[in-house]
């Protein structure tokens, strides 16, 4: 479920960064899009993914489709 994509897409954000720093994650953002894809209000979230440097802001993307996810059902 949205769970397993989210805590996927945080995890691999922060093997990224650990590995290539802040290079790694905006050479990334395409990935992250893609774990939205298909998702209620994914436009929205991948209009902020591809601005992101940093591991957090991959969770708080996340967060915040998980909070429009909810008051959608």
């Amino acid at each position: 479920g949205f769970d397993l994509i989210m805590n996927t897409a945080v995890r691999h954000a922060r093997m990224i960064y650990e590995k290539k720093g802040s290079q790694g994650i905006i050479e990334a953002r395409k990935h992250f899009c893609w774990y939205v894809q298909g998702l209620p209000n994914a436009k929205r979230i991948r209009e902020i993914l591809v601005r992101i440097v940093e591991p957090g802001e991959v969770e708080e993307a996340f967060e915040a489709l998980l909070i429009d996810h909810s008051q959608l059902t």
